[in-house]
């Protein structure tokens, strides 16, 4: 992995301090998973699932969204890499506060019929493969099928909990 995307996360996160401790951490973790180059989708969102779980993070209202992980640090600062279209009148300084996301629940993750294509999918397309995930309690979906937006007076990256890096055999 290129020095400048390695991935790192909070200490006390790494070490598993309790629930209530780990909830006033601001910062996401940010960590690698071995990931199964297998055929089935179960097996790669139960690694996620389980990682979640054991770092005290887990709740069925996670949303997930596939990115380049070349993007982490545009993710991290901005709680999206999605850019905004110059011509609709946004300066340098803006172009990554893009206002929605689009992720998948955990339903969506395993259910081949349910969206055209699962944030797993959409991450292992990438040459350096991630997933970012976001605590769907700070995001309302749109009218537009898999779009999110903050709540109220939250940003995006305040709902982002975790990014991992998708470690797959190629």
């Amino acid at each position: 992995m290129p020095e400048k995307f390695k991935p790192y996360s909070s200490e006390s996160a790494q070490k598993g301090v309790e629930k209530s401790k780990r909830e006033k951490i601001k910062s996401p973790v940010v960590e690698t998973l071995k990931f199964p180059n297998a055929p089935y989708v179960e097996q790669k969102v139960k690694i996620i699932i389980d990682r979640l779980k054991k770092l005290g993070l887990y709740n069925p209202d996670l949303l997930y969204r596939g990115f380049s992980g070349e993007n982490i640090q545009r993710i991290l600062e901005y709680g999206t890499d999605s850019i905004r279209d110059e011509e609709e009148g946004y300066d340098e300084e803006e172009e990554y506060t893009e206002d929605v996301v689009y992720c998948s629940s955990e339903k969506d993750l395993t259910n081949e019929y349910g969206t055209e294509q699962s944030a797993i999918e959409y991450a292992l397309r990438e040459e350096v493969p991630a997933l970012a995930v976001y605590d769907g309690k700070k995001l309302e979906s749109t009218p537009v099928p898999y779009e999110y937006e903050a709540k109220e007076s939250n940003k995006l990256k305040d709902a982002l909990i975790a990014i991992f890096n998708l470690d797959i055999k190629r």
